[in-house]
């Protein structure tokens, strides 16, 4: 009864990859197409790794501890000098260009112009193909043009840029640099040199670091023009308002900004445990503040870290004097994120290279763990948990953990006068004077995650009849109205939205519409409606993912389900999702259509299977707002159609933004009126959160856009 009719899309997601900013999987258009065409591999110049290694050891004697692993090529490729193009039948539109670097051990790349129309999408694979990164999307977009991309393990490298017909306008992709990799960062299994970090090295999620799990979800792992790494954290200001300012170390600079990635969350899950993962992402920032006499650098990155990043924003202490005890996390080697302690005093340093004289914190001895090259640029917290200080280098290693010099937080606040060379402009933009700021967490009262019964084992796949028309996921001959996945929790949680791998998505009629569901359990089928939307077939595209918010959470505890209602204009709308390719009959079903009464799938055939959507809960209805007693907001109406009004308690002046579920601000507006209109008739539907401001005080609130 059932056939498979495409395996267009290889699941290559992972929780919380729907948020990641830099890439939003699936797979290019030529792995599934036969090209009349082969892709030509571009010769690099030679480079000598080993002449590059013995650059290393030197700069090593200098203490200081960022981690070169790559050496750039400036190369000029386009889309209209290079490359070979290829239209399909559908008239798609395939451009392809490849590298090859004879001695690399890995490569990647920097675009100089990224410009490409929605539906369009870029990769970067290796000639085997078993390294994927993309899609690129005209969401990875920043204002200078710029894409800097990760790794891929192998010495030849193919890019790959798929246009769909009649795209509003003609992409345009500038490579500029090519970085080529002569250490080795990366095997087939694993990423970021996970396990290249001394053995001494304490992993952020053993016991050591019970203590410190908020201050953990500050800290990223950067790589700086494709050619360096260090670390870095998010650091918190008195407005409390999750403006993303960065704190790494100058000497970690002198890479274009817009050619940062930050990575955050890559971290091993358990204590001596397996690699993380590396898909959440922000690639680019903005300089705010640095110094060349004082070893700190003060970055805003070029977008707000989304709520699944669960980002944490590091306090500060502008205190002189020693504290008891001091800790350090970060990544060594670049490896998963770890911690290192020091269990006495720290003293005043002089670390010389130019710096002002003593400008630094030495640690003389650590207890725990140690520093290496990639550590630079990570704070140091004192014992209340806040920064004083960011690493500059030292001496540092397994079985010899000495001498590491900090500069000092206290100097780098306004030792000297300009904007541009000091931290206070920026992290007490209201002149409130404190000495001390405790961590800030947006998302304290909020842990929201996307939950698939979809596993990474599994193949998206859509499956036909063999002799009736439609599909097994949508309308069908034999009449089939509603889809359910089942699910469980052990506590109450609240449905946010969906995230719909679509397959087909065709609507005669523009008002054709779906209801997106979501059931109770009875009998272990579904059962009472607990909150359902309506969403028009012509908003989805198809062989895409879309994220549909429901008007409000859903609030679901115990079994229940999640799907989907069609309406047939029978034969002429179409709409049908992605399940798992069948499992078998050992395989776990969790799949259910309404046909004559809820039935899995396996009671109707042999097919085994589960829808592969995700759907994003969270364990609360609201977001953490900071309030006082003297400031509050009302918003309405919400759900919101064209415009919403915002109404202040009384009349201090505010400033208003608005972020969208990838964190990203689609509306700013400042204010003196404690009454504000304003038009979001231009913001598509979906979740949003809105963040006012107001003096010292900060709220946040989601809103929902329905149309």
């Amino acid at each position: 009864m059932k056939n498979s009719i495409s395996l267009l899309i290889a699941f290559i997601f992972s929780i919380g990859s729907l948020f990641a900013q830099i890439s939003e999987g699936g797979k290019p258009a030529s792995f599934k197409n036969d090209l009349k065409s082969s892709v030509q591999l571009i010769l690099l110049p030679y480079i000598d790794n080993t002449k590059l290694l013995s650059e290393d050891i030197k700069n090593e004697n200098t203490g200081l501890k960022p981690l070169r692993f790559a050496k750039t090529i400036e190369v000029n490729y386009n889309t209209n000098n290079s490359g070979t193009w290829e239209i399909l039948e559908n008239g798609e539109k395939i451009w392809r260009i490849g590298f090859y670097s004879e001695s690399a051990l890995s490569l990647n790349i920097i675009f100089n112009k990224f410009r490409i129309p929605i539906g369009a999408k870029l990769f970067i694979y290796n000639e085997d193909r078993t390294q994927i990164l993309g899609a690129f999307t005209n969401k990875n977009q920043i204002p200078t043009g710029k894409l800097a991309t990760s790794i891929i393990n192998s010495n030849s490298i193919i890019i790959e840029y798929n246009e769909p017909k009649n795209s509003e306008f003609n992409g345009e992709l500038e490579i500029y640099k090519i970085n080529h990799g002569y250490k080795p960062l990366e095997s087939l299994d694993k990423d970021g040199a996970y396990g290249e970090s001394g053995s001494c090295n304490v992993d952020i999620n053993c016991s050591e670091g019970s203590a410190w799990q908020k201050e953990k979800r500050a800290v990223c792992r950067i790589i700086m023009g494709g050619t360096n790494m260090c670390s870095g954290t998010l650091i918190n200001n008195t407005l409390q308002d999750g403006t993303p300012l960065f704190l790494t170390a100058n000497h970690c600079t002198g890479q274009p900004f817009d050619e940062w990635v930050f990575y955050f969350n890559y971290e091993s899950p358990t204590c001596n445990g397996t690699d993380g993962l590396v898909n959440k992402t922000i690639s680019g920032c903005q300089l705010k503040a640095t110094s060349t006499k004082l070893d700190f650098c003060l970055v805003q990155l070029s977008s707000n870290p989304p709520l699944l990043y669960q980002p944490y924003f590091a306090g500060w202490s502008k205190s002189t004097s020693a504290t008891a005890n001091t800790t350090c996390i970060h990544h060594p080697s670049g490896d998963v994120k770890k911690i290192s302690k020091d269990f006495d005093s720290q003293t005043i340093g002089n670390y010389g290279g130019g710096y002002d004289y003593n400008s630094h914190w030495l640690i003389s001895l650590w207890d725990v763990g140690t520093t290496e090259g990639g550590s630079s640029g990570s704070a140091l917290f004192d014992a209340n948990h806040r920064i004083i200080g960011n690493l500059t280098g030292g001496l540092a290693q397994c079985g010899n953990s000495v001498n590491d010099y900090y500069n000092r937080f206290d100097l780098s606040w306004d030792k000297y006068p300009l904007n541009e060379e000091q931290l206070k402009h920026w992290l007490d933009p209201n002149n409130s004077g404190l000495t001390t700021l405790n961590g800030f967490d947006p998302y304290s009262d909020v842990q929201c995650d996307t939950f698939s019964n979809f596993t990474n084992i599994d193949i998206l796949t859509a499956y036909n009849f063999d002799t009736e028309w439609g599909y097994w996921t949508g309308q069908n001959e034999y009449g089939f109205t509603e889809f359910a996945d089942r699910f469980y929790t052990s506590s109450m949680k609240y449905v946010n939205g969906i995230d719909l791998p679509i397959f087909r998505a065709y609507s005669a009629n523009p008002s054709s519409y779906i209801t997106l569901k979501v059931w109770d359990n009875l009998n272990a089928k579904p059962n009472n409606v607990l909150g359902s939307k309506d969403v028009q077939i012509s908003e989805f595209t198809e062989a895409t993912w879309k994220l549909i918010g429901f008007h409000a959470s859903i609030a679901v505890t115990d079994t229940f389900y999640v799907g989907y209602e069609v309406y047939y204009n029978n034969p002429l709308d179409t709409f049908a999702v992605y399940i798992a390719e069948d499992r078998g009959t050992s395989g776990v079903n969790t799949a259910y259509t309404n046909f004559n009464g809820w039935k899995q799938y396996n009671e109707l055939s042999t097919l085994t299977t589960s829808f592969g959507f995700d759907v994003l809960m969270c364990n609360s209805t609201e977001i953490k707002a900071l309030k006082t007693s003297q400031f509050d907001i009302k918003i309405f109406p919400n759900p919101a159609n064209d415009f919403i009004n915002i109404i202040a308690s009384d009349n201090h002046n505010i400033n208003i933004n608005i972020f969208n579920l990838f964190g990203k601000k689609v509306y700013s507006k400042d204010s003196s009126d404690p009454i504000s209109k304003i038009d979001i008739s231009e913001l598509p539907s979906g979740l949003y959160i809105i963040s006012v401001v107001s003096e010292n005080s900060q709220i946040s609130k989601r809103i929902v856009i329905s149309r």
